[in-house]
C-alpha cells in the first residue's frame, strides 16, 4: 500500500469509528436501544464501572456479554428518563495491519426529566469486520465524584 493509500484508510478509519462512538450516544439520545445491538460485533461485551479519573481501582456495576445482553439492559429503561450523552476528547489509536483499534472518550450527559448528571470515561476497542467497525468492547467508567447516578 503506497504512503498516499495508507493515509487515506487511516483517515476513513478513524472517522467511521468516530461516526459508531457518536452513532451509540446518538441511540441513547433518541431513546432507541433497540439500535445499538448492531453496533456491536458478534461476541461485543459492555461493561459499567464506579471510579475516579486520575486513579486505577474501580468497581463494576455491569457486565453485558453480547449485544443482546445489552439490549436486554437498556430495553427496560425505554421511555423513561434517559441520558443525553455529550462525547468529548473522542481519541482513536489504529491498528489497520491487524483490523482493530482502541480509544478513549470522555462523556457527560444530563438524565432528562431528572435533576441527574453522569460523566465518565469510555475506553473502547473496535473491530473492523468485513469494512464494517463495530466495537469489541465498551467500558464505561462513571466518574462517582461528578455524577448523580
Amino acid at each position: 500500500m503506497s504512503e498516499l493509500a495508507a493515509r487515506i484508510a487511516a483517515i476513513e478509519a478513524r472517522q467511521a469509528i468516530a461516526d459508531l462512538v457518536h452513532g451509540y450516544a446518538r441511540a441513547i439520545r433518541h431513546d432507541r436501544p433497540e439500535d445499538v445491538p448492531a453496533l456491536f460485533a458478534p461476541d461485543g461485551w459492555f461493561e459499567i464501572r464506579d471510579g475516579h479519573p486520575s486513579q486505577a481501582g474501580f468497581t463494576v456495576r455491569t457486565r453485558l456479554d453480547s449485544p443482546e445482553a445489552i439490549l436486554a439492559y437498556l430495553l427496560p429503561g425505554k421511555g423513561k428518563p434517559h441520558p443525553v450523552p455529550m462525547i468529548h476528547n473522542l481519541m482513536v489509536d489504529l491498528d489497520l495491519a491487524r483490523s482493530v483499534a482502541s480509544a478513549t472518550a470522555v462523556m457527560e450527559a444530563p438524565v432528562i426529566g431528572t435533576p441527574h448528571r453522569v460523566m465518565g470515561e469510555y475506553r473502547d476497542s473496535f473491530r473492523c469486520i468485513g469494512s464494517r467497525w463495530q466495537f469489541a468492547s465498551r467500558i464505561y467508567t462513571i466518574f462517582a465524584a461528578a455524577s448523580s447516578v
